[in-house]
């Protein structure tokens, strides 16, 4: 008999995994169940006590002076009930669980194999194992579910077909929509920033509609996601960097000062890659806004940027990590490590003021040409650039974009002003 060890263990490990998370929510489950009970019997309580008032104070409607003095009495009995319906209030909120399809499991539920075959075999078992770690040797090392695979497919040939847009525009606004930047959060989600409407805007995706916008202190320009259900948002009329809550609705925390007009923002190794037009860097910084390291100038002492709006960080399995800033004035998009030393730079005359990024995989990223009017596909290892959605499909002035490869559906935000079939709404395309 020959089995694979290594891929038992794994099995084991995933399965120990899901019954962990499985027991993690049956305990959630009785927990919302005991707290809805209990607010149930509660709230049966006070109507059966409000019931009983109410009758009371009927019954003596035809006499004044008793009426008087119930009414009182009533008075003092409704505060106690508004304390309690405020209490339950308070307590009323229970945690909704929504499933999602894990790719991998998938893949693997969908495999004729299964996770393997077990078959027989004439050689030693010692021989066996020996030639089967140096296969494992010899592959590339890190993971490799179909979900990676998925968001490392080849997007070049790639064929859209349009969706119902997603309106973003609230009554509150006080002019039409410029939004500038977007990211996908768990729960088919969209952030986006509304720089002429000094807020940030939470949309379901799948329902199309938004649920939930904040205000905030100064425009905003850029954001990016941060671990712990949070996001941080640059406020470059401010000079600050702006920390919210994205669970359930989108809360505001603390600010963070930065020496300049602070632009495009990314998260990487517990640190902020921050681009500014004034002055013109990239700066490497902690949490808190110290500085640990700038760009500003390339090899030749010359001015590496001129007006870096957004950046992106890509960090692929395959690939070292890496940071890609546009600069929409010369019409470039340049790559620097993570360490800030410029490695490359790309240019076209398909590209023309580039706007917002966003990584697809290890080596493509998705590029907002405003200039042109179009969404590109640049292969960081080539230099190739491809259109993707031109003018003929309703781009125009696009400022953002994000690509989801689970669901296969791109997201465009256009800055057209004046437009608002354009600007108040988030263009929805699907992978043919």
């Amino acid at each position: 008999m020959s089995f694979e060890i290594s891929d038992m263990r794994s099995t084991s490990y995933w399965i120990r995994g899901r019954k962990s998370y499985w027991k993690k929510l049956i305990r959630k489950k009785k927990k919302s169940e005991m707290l809805l009970n209990e607010m149930k019997a509660n709230c049966q309580d006070l109507k059966t006590a409000t019931e009983k008032l109410k009758a009371e104070l009927q019954a003596e409607e035809v006499n004044n002076n008793q009426l008087f003095i119930s009414g009182t009495r009533a008075i003092k009995e409704l505060v106690g009930f508004q304390s309690s319906l405020k209490d339950i209030r308070g307590r009323g909120t229970v945690p909704h669980s929504k499933f999602s399809r894990d790719p991998a499991t998938e893949q693997l539920l969908s495999s004729n194999t299964a996770i393997g075959r077990v078959g027989q075999v004439a050689s030693n078992f010692a021989e066996e194992v020996a030639s089967d770690l140096t296969d494992q040797q010899k592959q590339p090392q890190g993971p490799d579910i179909s979900a990676l695979n998925q968001s490392r497919a080849d997007l070049s040939q790639s064929q859209f077909s349009k969706l119902p847009d997603v309106p973003v525009h609230t009554s509150s606004d006080i002019s039409g929509c410029w939004l500038t930047s977007m990211a996908l959060i768990p729960g088919d989600r969209l952030l986006l920033t509304d720089c002429d409407n000094y807020s940030l805007k939470l949309v379901d995706t799948e329902n199309k509609k938004l649920v939930s916008h904040v205000i905030l202190p100064g425009k905003p320009c850029d954001l990016c996601l941060l671990p712990g259900d949070r996001a941080a948002v640059t406020l470059p009329d401010l000079n600050k960097i702006q920390f919210v809550s994205t669970q359930g609705n989108v809360t505001l925390q603390d600010v963070v000062e930065v020496d300049g007009e602070c632009r495009g923002i990314d998260f990487c190794d517990d640190n902020l890659i921050v681009s500014y037009d004034d002055p013109c860097k990239v700066v490497l910084m902690d949490m808190k806004g110290n500085v640990k390291k700038s760009v500003d100038k390339d090899s030749s002492g010359n001015p590496l940027f001129i007006y870096p709006e957004h950046l992106t960080g890509t960090r692929g399995s395959q690939t070292p990590p890496a940071i890609y800033v546009s600069d929409w004035d010369t019409n470039t998009i340049t790559k620097l490590s993570i360490s800030l030393e410029v490695l490359q730079t790309y240019h076209d005359p398909i590209l023309k003021s580039p706007h917002g990024l966003t990584a697809v995989g290890d080596n493509q990223l998705l590029v907002c040409g405003k200039g042109n009017n179009n969404i590109l596909l640049l292969d960081t290892l080539t230099g190739k650039i491809t259109q993707l959605l031109g003018k003929e499909a309703g781009i125009e002035c696009p400022f953002s974009v994000a690509y989801c490869p689970l669901r296969k559906m791109l997201f465009v935000t256009c800055s057209r002003h004046g437009r608002p079939e354009l600007e108040n709404f988030v263009k929805v395309f699907n992978l043919v």
